[in-house]
């Protein structure tokens, strides 16, 4: 077991900068599994280990601690943790160990893993996704709970933990509805990945779906009716009609979030960030991959950005999926007459009016299209 000081780290404040090198660390790490910490900002960051323990003794203070891709490995937290946060991913059978509560355990990708808090009132929050086999919570049963409001009990072996009150969290997330899966379809098309929360709620520890809503702040489909209900009691009329009608909450907010990035892109075009606008439009298409006006609105910014060819290619993808989108066929012949290609642009640009007759923008662009394919025709194409 190596247990690290508040000596140790003072220890490491003055080490010289050729020993804090990024590639000496790193490549320290992983010969000798070491535990590793951020001068910076005194985070703990234990990397690369195999077959050890890890004690951060209570006279340490840090901002946070990181666990990353160790296997069976025990690391015991007597410290303050001055965010009450921690970390861990690509573990496998890993333990960490809580002496002081934590508010915050995040988890991914871990395998047959356990949090082990000294009392049930030290879990916080564990926000776990992609864990495989089991991901424990644990703590010492206490003796003057009633039985039946012990929570439900999975181990693997409960015989040797008779004296532990233990909660498996990828069961947990099994029993989760919607259907339980490493990757789940939301109905824009776009994979994205189920995010679960375990937390005390009425003393009870309770694993929930992780809900974005449309401003992308995470919660849970509960929540969102004690929400509902909250503005019911205010007066909203929108919650009080669902409310009457039982309406159940969305649990795929892929399109609402989708549909704030496209407005936050319109707020930074309408502005003249055109750069920050595509970023906008991007995120917006990640979340609803044939959202045409946003592919529409992507366009008229590379069109301002003078790159044309991206421009020409998010026009066509717009009308591939909506062919009677105007703005669509508009800017197929904006990005072909920029292109030099004044014939199709002017063929572009006729449909377009076809759509909309009365468009002036439109009739005035398909005049100049024409007026420089006929200029260039005369030209010999030169």
């Amino acid at each position: 077991t190596r247990v690290l000081t508040a000596r140790d780290l003072a220890d490491a404040e003055t080490t010289t900068s050729a020993d804090r090198s990024d590639d000496g660390d790193r490549n320290d790490s992983e010969r000798h599994g070491e535990t590793r910490r951020s001068y910076r900002t005194k985070a703990i960051h234990v990397k690369n280990c195999r077959d050890g323990a890890y004690t951060l003794d209570a006279s340490l203070r840090v901002a946070k601690v990181f666990v990353e891709n160790c296997e069976n490995v025990v690391v015991t937290v007597r410290c303050l943790v001055i965010t009450q946060t921690l970390e861990i991913w690509n573990c496998a059978d890993v333990s960490l160990r809580f002496d002081e509560p934590v508010a915050t355990v995040q988890a991914d990708s871990c395998r047959d893993c356990a949090l082990i808090f000294k009392k049930r009132d030290h879990l916080g929050a564990v926000v776990h996704a992609t864990c495989e086999g089991s991901l424990f919570v644990r703590w010492p049963k206490e003796t003057n709970v009633v039985n039946e409001n012990e929570p439900k009990t999975y181990s693997k072996n409960p015989s040797t933990e008779s004296s532990m009150t233990s909660i498996d969290l990828v069961a947990n997330e099994r029993a989760t509805q919607p259907a339980f899966g490493p990757v789940t379809l939301s109905k824009s098309g776009v994979h994205e990945t189920p995010q679960f929360i375990t937390r005390l709620i009425d003393s009870v520890p309770t694993t929930e779906r992780v809900i974005r809503d449309k401003d992308e702040y995470p919660t849970t489909a509960r929540e969102m009716l004690l929400d509902r209900a909250d503005l019911a009691a205010a007066g909203d009329a929108d919650a009080k009609k669902a409310i009457e009608r039982n309406e159940p909450i969305e649990l795929d907010t892929s399109f609402a979030r989708a549909e704030k990035r496209r407005v936050l892109g319109n707020v930074s075009f309408k502005n003249g960030d055109y750069a920050q606008a595509v970023v906008h439009y991007t995120s917006c298409l990640q979340l609803d991959s044939n959202n045409h006006v946003a592919y529409a609105n992507r366009s008229a910014c590379f069109l301002k950005l003078g790159e044309h060819e991206r421009a020409l290619a998010d026009a066509q993808r717009c009308v591939k999926i909506e062919p009677g989108f105007v703005k669509g066929r508009f800017r197929i012949g904006l990005a072909l007459h920029a292109l030099g290609r004044f014939a199709e642009a002017a063929a572009a640009l006729a449909e377009a009016e076809t759509l909309d007759p009365k468009n002036a923008q439109i009739k005035d662009a398909l005049k100049m299209a024409a007026f420089k394919a006929r200029q260039k025709g005369t030209m010999g194409g030169s």
